[in-house]
């Protein structure tokens, strides 16, 4: 039985993953650094349903964002370290996924309302649209003056642009309400501050995303060469081991080069003669 670990979603909403192996985390890293946009966020979304132990398929966008930097915390690291200037010298500051997470949450739960918002029309041929503004699809829900379904569909589909006009004028409206919330700060090298700050849409989403889960993919690979050269662990066993695992396994091999070396240079010092 594989460990799984708890994650809160919108909705107060509960989902459960395993932890991503060394070869997962190889994968992810080569599709951040070699990937489009659009591929990465295909990869991002069959990554969730693989870790997961339930199909998952009625994940918002804000979901997806959590998911992610949550599979950050539990499998690879609680933080992340991003170059600013202090009184003019270069430094870092290590922004931690709580700080990234809690305040979209609260102001998720505070504006979603449910998820799904109405617009009324007069002058065209039915009476409402439901839509999701969250959603990672563009899907819209018409019905008629009289109350019936007149179509579920993307909203390029049946709708006039003069409509989906109106809809992207909401669904910005609903996301300027999320434009204050600032993760963190970082200063240039002349002292200015940059505010880095929560949008809620797709595209920017999945960017921040992939710098937040980009890491040393040269690293990685150093650490399964010294896996497999000096400690005999086999391709097929690292392949299916956790990244958690790997430390363990790479510092307790670093500990017993770094004893073995002080052991060899104290030897060699007590076998030299004095000097007369």
């Amino acid at each position: 039985m594989e460990y799984k670990y708890k994650i809160k979603i919108t909705g107060n909403r509960e989902i459960y993953l395993r932890e991503l192996t060394v070869e997962d985390y190889k994968n992810l890293q080569k599709t951040c650094i070699e990937s489009d946009l659009s591929t990465f966020e295909d990869y991002i979304d069959n990554m969730i349903s693989e870790l997961s132990e339930v199909d998952i398929d009625d994940l918002n966008i804000v979901d997806i964002y959590i998911i992610v930097l949550e599979i950050k915390r539990y499998s690879v690291s609680d933080e992340k370290k991003f170059i600013t200037y202090i009184n003019g010298k270069k430094g870092g500051i290590r922004v931690t996924i709580d700080q990234l997470i809690d305040p979209v949450i609260q102001n998720f739960d505070k504006i979603s309302k449910g998820g799904l918002y109405e617009l009324e029309l007069d002058d065209f041929i039915v009476d409402s649209l439901i839509f999701d503004p969250f959603s990672k699809k563009d899907v819209v829900t018409a019905y008629r003056k009289d109350g019936e379904l007149f179509e579920s569909g993307n909203i390029g589909d049946f709708l006039p642009i003069s409509i989906k006009k109106q809809i992207d004028e909401k669904i910005s409206h609903i996301y300027k309400q999320f434009s204050d919330i600032v993760l963190f700060k970082l200063n240039n090298e002349n002292g200015d501050e940059n505010k880095i700050c929560f949008e809620l849409d797709k595209k920017y989403i999945y960017e921040f995303l992939k710098v937040m889960v980009k890491d040393d993919l040269k690293s990685l690979y150093q650490n399964i060469f010294d896996m497999k050269r000096h400690m005999n662990i086999g391709f097929n066993e690292h392949k299916y081991m956790t990244l958690s695992e790997m430390e363990i396994y790479i510092s307790m091999f670093n500990k017993e080069i770094e004893e073995e070396n002080k052991q060899q240079t104290e030897n060699t010092n007590n076998n030299q003669f004095p000097k007369i």
